[in-house]
């Protein structure tokens, strides 16, 4: 029987014309889909948290193990909205000051030798200053209060045994002053934020326990408080006796009080007022006090008497 004689070019051919077509149907493929995108592209989902209740969390090994409750909703225009409820979460324990401090300790310990960096490590003086901003920003929490201020408070003790275990001694705090005072938050409602007083006087009361408590367990610790809040109210209310004239509107914003923070045009709002005097005013701005104010309460941090510092000012701590 004769047989067709097959051409290796032809077959050569016909393998050239599949790839060709392989791939015309590829990009055309990848153009439908790029088509698909356009007209009909996902839309970002709006999360809305609703609730978050914190807890109290212990550090241990750098890291924190906590439960946290929160209620999430998730409104997805490419799918059913749905909720989530209760989460669990590892954190990695931010301990930016001690690493400044641990840092320091090497630099001096390099300079002067061991034992004289050890020496002028405990003869020193740690200043604190914490929770304005922590209470400030959580005027309008839901969650309990307690259970902040125990965070906060939780955190702050943290740090306070570990410059004592590094050789740290003497010790100043400074009690958290009326921030719902404000003219930030006084330009709302004409009056001082209650909940967020009642925050502040948690947190220094809870403060000046743990001091106590700390004084009785950790030998040749020493501290100096001053009561902040009380201060501030003074301040507040009775300017004149600190030399001032104006304690509840700034010198600088704009709004009742010129509590808006609108100081400078530079944060959305170009119209603000400006007092012909700082040096008159508690208030600078909506948050921040005047460089009189500042220089009042810094003299009563220093030789303030018993009834706003307490056991000891800072002056006398640095004599202890």
């Amino acid at each position: 029987m004769y047989e067709p004689h097959r051409s290796k070019t032809g077959r050569t051919t016909n393998l050239a014309s599949c790839i060709v077509a392989t791939v015309f149907l590829l990009f055309l493929a990848a153009e439908i889909v790029v088509v698909y995108f356009l007209l009909f592209k996902l839309k970002d989902p709006k999360i809305a948290v609703d609730a978050v209740q914190f807890p109290t969390f212990p550090v241990a090994n750098g890291t924190v193990d906590f439960t946290f409750l929160q209620y999430v909703t998730v409104s997805n225009p490419n799918r059913d909205a749905f909720t989530h409820y209760d989460s669990s979460l590892q954190l990695a324990y931010s301990d930016a000051p001690m690493t400044y401090f641990k840092d320091v300790e090497k630099q001096l310990m390099h300079k002067l030798g061991d034992e004289e960096a050890m020496q002028l490590l405990s003869r020193a003086v740690y200043f604190f200053s914490i929770g304005g901003n922590d209470y400030g920003s959580l005027a309008n929490y839901s969650g309990s209060r307690d259970e902040i201020v125990e965070m906060v408070i939780g955190n702050l003790t943290v740090v306070i045994k570990e410059i004592y275990e590094q050789g740290g001694r003497n010790f100043g705090f400074l009690g958290v002053a009326a921030v719902g005072c404000l003219p930030f938050f006084r330009s709302a409602s004409g009056h001082c934020n209650e909940e967020l007083a009642t925050l502040v006087k948690l947190h220094n009361e809870a403060l000046h326990n743990i001091l106590h408590k700390l004084d009785r367990q950790l030998k040749g610790f020493r501290y100096s408080y001053f009561d902040f809040y009380t201060v501030s109210l003074d301040l507040i209310e009775n300017p004149s006796k600190y030399g001032l004239k104006e304690g509840k509107s700034a010198c600088c914003g704009s709004g009742p009080y010129r509590g808006i923070f609108s100081c400078g045009g530079k944060r959305g709002i170009v119209e603000y007022k400006l007092c012909a005097n700082a040096s008159e005013y508690v208030y600078f701005d909506s948050i921040h006090p005047s460089e009189a104010a500042n220089h009042q309460v810094a003299k009563l941090i220093w030789s303030g008497n018993r009834t706003i510092a307490w056991p000891y000012n800072l002056k006398n701590l640095f004599k202890a």
